[in-house]
């Protein structure tokens, strides 16, 4: 034991005073009256043994109380096991301020409204000049007093940018000197956010106290994903949007209300039962009137747990796919892609190929002997570096060879070799339907199809998709991907002679389908919040000299992101203070460019958390590491100041005190015995 204000045991100079009262009623004689009269009266016998026993009981107990009153002011307690210097090196406080915080407590209350009153009784366990450091994705990780420290509890709330609190403990722990001083985590401590790996790591900083949580069990339906079979969306046309459910929470769900709407039409409403942890999927037929970017919208009517409860994305209608053929002489694809409004096709002479020519093309295709000289080389260069696509056939003449291999290294395609040996027709293997590529283009067949055969010209090795193969494995097409675009290479040309390609069924599919795999809106249908940044293709009003001016704005909220051009791509980095989910739009120096949809990180809808025994275990072996328990009989901010700043005994002083008085009052009223009364006569 241990007192923090020894110097008031000067009070126990006081002792002496009952004992010299003790001394001094010893002394004082004692008078007995006598009468003279007839009657008899009752007389209390009290032995001198007696009184002696009840005078030293309540000496006794009025030196106890005198030493537990001066006991009480000299604030004894028990020492704790560790002492922390927290005066100088400062606390670090990582307080969860993500989407999940807000599911209520067992008391009603937010997680979040309750990890704050926490950390304001925890200032009683740090002195007051404590530096405190707040890690959060919208704290400035500086050091501040416990008077702004308490201001900054008071202001925080929920953010959907919060990445939770595995990025904020990786900052931490990287800044070594920092990581040093205590560190106080709050948090539900989901298991989609921090792995074992990663609390296991604590062990290696100072001391870290742990505080999880706990939400009561629920169940918790949210949008997983919506997607679309189909590789772009037109107008007019009914298309299956999939919307993929999911109960991240610990119960069933029984009959969620769902409502699926494009603008404020609504296009789908329908029930859906979930199991917990389980997902389900279903498939709403929709159709776009507009050529405009939808706004759209899943809606899930459920409660408690609410702020996942939208699900935004868009729609972007695509217009018509682009294609450039830059063909020598005829060639087999000039009557394909006219016979279908979805594209968009333009013949040139390979000499006539410039950037003003492949602007706004999707898909280049080179063939029939094209000869491509240094300018378009460079047009082709660019073309793909900015998400663009080439399809290249071989020149059927040796003198082609020498432009075409310096295409294919502008390309970056250089595995590229020609077959020296006199080629022979080969057949074609079958495609695997399993392959992508081949969605939806093969049929049900009872027998093996006759496949076309080719002659290979061009031979390479590894790519990064093949598509088609001969039967002795070597490739027939495959792609390769070249900056933010691909280039398709045939090992045959597609002239008679050498290919039957072109007079084969499969040869209009996979041109159509290398064709819609070229056409890209650079937008996905919705983002999270949590993304680091958005990927777009250039705006064209970006594009030349100028300072351009970005801005995401949703109702009265504006943000400027920081942002960078590279190779025809627009990098946009959220801004920490954009948290709310929603629909955005985009805008260049005041210019409307594109309408953007931003949702909640999913993983804060996957509600498992560890509990409290469970990060025991974890941390077992790492005496740094300690846990506390919310909700218990003492509050978390009580267990840690008991086991930093130790014990305090004062309570039980002043309740000795309060008990030896109550004694003395006893014993002075109920102390003496009464005996057999005596008649005594006159």
């Amino acid at each position: 034991m241990a007192l923090a204000h020894p110097w008031y045991l000067l009070g126990l100079i006081a002792l002496g005073i009952p004992v010299i009262l003790h001394l001094f009623e010893l002394r004082r004689p004692q008078q007995i009256l006598f009468t003279n009269v007839e009657f008899i009266r009752e007389v209390k016998l009290v032995t001198a043994k007696q009184r002696r026993l009840q005078e030293l009981l309540v000496l006794v107990l009025r030196l106890a109380f005198l030493t537990l009153l001066v006991l009480l002011f000299c604030q004894p307690f028990i020492p704790a096991k560790q002492q922390a210097q927290t005066a100088n090196q400062g606390v670090n406080v990582v307080i969860d301020n993500s989407p999940s915080m807000s599911v209520e407590a067992n008391d009603g209350k937010s997680l979040l409204e309750e990890a704050i009153v926490e950390m304001r009784r925890t200032e009683q366990a740090f002195p007051p000049t404590a530096q405190y450091r707040i890690w959060n994705s919208s704290a400035s990780h500086s050091n501040i007093s416990a008077d702004k420290f308490a201001d900054q509890l008071d202001r925080m709330d929920i953010s959907g940018a919060s990445t939770g609190v595995s990025e904020q403990l990786g900052r931490l722990t990287a800044q070594t000197s920092v990581a040093r001083a205590a560190t106080f985590v709050v948090s539900d401590f989901q298991k989609t956010d921090l792995s074992p790996r990663q609390i296991k790591s604590l062990g290696t900083t100072g001391e870290v106290y742990l505080l999880p949580l706990m939400a009561q069990p629920v169940a918790n339906v949210y949008v997983d994903s919506v997607y679309m079979t189909e590789e772009f969306v037109r107008t007019n046309v009914d298309f299956p949007l999939h919307v993929r459910l999911r109960n991240g929470g610990s119960k069933d769900a029984a009959t969620v209300q769902i409502r699926v709407l494009i603008g404020e039409q609504q296009v789908a409403a329908y029930e859906a039962s979930v199991r917990a942890t389980s997902s389900v999927e279903n498939v709403v037929r929709v159709r776009l009137s507009r050529d405009a970017v939808q706004l759209c919208r899943v809606e899930i009517e459920e409660q408690p747990v609410s702020f996942d409860n939208l699900y935004y994305f868009t729609l972007n209608p695509v217009g018509r796919i682009r294609v450039l053929d830059a063909s020598a002489g005829a060639a087999p694809t000039q009557k394909l892609y006219p016979n279908e409004t979805t594209f968009a096709y333009s013949l040139l002479r390979p000499e006539a190929l410039s950037a003003t020519a492949a602007e706004g093309a999707d898909v280049v295709i080179l063939q029939s002997n094209a000869q491509v000289g240094g300018r378009a080389r460079s047009v082709l260069r660019q073309f793909v570096q900015q998400g663009g696509s080439v399809v290249a056939m071989p020149p059927t003449t040796a003198a082609g060879r020498g432009a075409y291999e310096q295409l294919m290294g502008d390309l970056g395609v250089a595995a590229v070799r020609w077959n020296t040996v006199n080629a022979v027709q080969q057949e074609l293997a079958v495609p695997s339907q399993q392959n992508p590529f081949f969605k939806d283009v093969f049929a049900e067949q009872a027998r093996q199809p006759e496949m076309p055969k080719a002659t290979p010209l061009l031979s390479w090795g590894r790519s990064t998709t093949d598509i088609l193969q001969f039967r002795d494995g070597q490739p027939f097409l495959s792609g390769f991907r070249s900056g933010e675009g691909m280039v398709y290479l045939f090992a045959s040309p597609l002239q008679a002679g050498f290919s039957t390609f072109a007079e084969h069924p499969l040869f209009v599919p996979v041109m159509y389908r290398l064709a819609t795999l070229s056409k890209s809106s650079g937008q996905l249908p919705a983002y999270r919040l949590t993304d680091r940044a958005v990927v777009l293709k250039q705006p064209t009003a970006a594009k030349g000299a100028g300072e351009q001016v970005y801005k995401l704005s949703n109702d009265s909220s504006s943000f400027i992101p920081a942002y960078q051009v590279r190779n025809g791509r627009l990098y946009l980095q959220l801004p920490a203070t954009m948290r709310r989910a929603g629909i955005y739009q985009l805008t260049q120096n005041g210019k409307a460019v594109t309408t953007l949809a931003f949702n909640v990180d999913k993983k804060e809808s996957e509600l498992a958390h560890y509990s409290a025994e469970e990060l025991r275990q974890l941390t077992a072996a790492y005496p740094n590491i300690h846990v506390y328990e919310a909700g218990g009989e003492r509050s978390a901010a009580a267990q840690l100041a008991e086991d930093r700043n130790g014990t305090p005994l004062w309570r039980y002083c002043l309740v000795g005190a309060l008990l030896c008085l109550l004694g003395e009052v006893l014993v002075l009223r109920f102390g003496r015995r009464r005996e057999r009364p005596v008649a005594q006569a006159a």
